[in-house]
């Protein structure tokens, strides 16, 4: 006949605390190493019916406090694209031939296309001062001058040269005029040197910088579109965007503005739309 002993109650070495729990003894160790692997158990009890303390409960350990501002993520960027810079131009069209009509913004801009591309040649032509492009004459021009304007002519004939004009005496009161500036029409070549020698003329005792400039004025105000004139829309675009962003001044060399601007709310105004 045999008998089943009893099992005898687990034995924890000295100093070790035990409390059950719902599925058999617990105990935690002090120091952590009395009681072997945890992961094997020890005493016949499994890892998950043992609890280890030293008879306070453990917590994790609390960050160190700071005296140096604790800085908050940067936050997250939601959503959309900022533009820089001004806000597009939109070509709306011309009116009268002679004025064009842009959009920007809440901005309405009427520019006058003559006054506006005369600038931009006269800009250019400075710039380009002592070598301007020019081009020949498909036939060499006979211009009759009177004797006062011939003689203010062929005074200034280097003058002329760096503005892209060759000229030269034809005897009599007769110049010939070989080339003109790239720009300008051969059409209107005659009328254009008839135009300087008058100019000329009557401003002889005007400082040298004082003629170059209005002879400057003179090629390009008669190499400018003029109202009236068939100008596609991509030309008048470019010629509004130069305006618009400032690399022409809005100013003809004669002194006369180039754009005039209408805002929405003065627009709604003179409707009634807002007081």
């Amino acid at each position: 006949m045999m008998f089943e002993q009893a099992p005898k109650p687990p034995q924890f070495p000295d100093g070790l605390a035990v409390r059950f729990c719902d599925n058999g003894p617990a105990a935690e160790e002090q120091p952590p190493h009395i009681l072997g692997n945890r992961d094997s158990g020890c005493c016949g009890l499994s890892a998950q019916s043992v609890v280890f303390f030293d008879g306070k409960p453990e917590r994790p350990p609390l960050p160190e406090a700071s005296d140096e501002p604790q800085q908050s993520a940067a936050p997250e960027q939601l959503g959309f694209d900022v533009q820089d810079g001004p806000e597009p131009l939109r070509y709306v069209g011309e009116i009268f031939r002679t004025y064009i009509l842009a959009e920007r913004g809440d901005e309405i801009c009427i520019i006058d296309k003559h006054a506006a591309h005369e600038r931009q040649l006269f800009e250019k032509l400075a710039a380009h001062y002592g070598d301007v492009p020019s081009q020949l004459l498909l036939e060499p021009l006979v211009v009759e001058l009177s004797a006062e304007e011939k003689t203010a002519l062929l005074a200034n004939l280097d003058l002329l040269e760096s503005a892209g004009l060759e000229v030269s005496d034809f005897g009599g009161s007769s110049v010939c005029l070989r080339s003109v500036p790239a720009d300008v029409e051969q059409s209107s070549a005659e009328d254009l040197l008839v135009e300087l020698a008058a100019k000329l003329a009557h401003g002889s005792r005007d400082a040298l910088n004082e003629r170059t400039e209005w002879v400057l004025h003179s090629i390009s105000c008669r190499a400018a579109i003029k109202a009236g004139d068939h100008t596609s829309p991509q030309e008048l675009m470019a010629l509004a965007e130069k305006i618009l962003s400032g690399e022409v001044p809005p100013f003809c060399p004669h002194g006369r503005p180039c754009v005039l601007k209408l805002t929405r709310k003065e627009l709604e105004k003179q409707f009634g739309r807002i007081v």
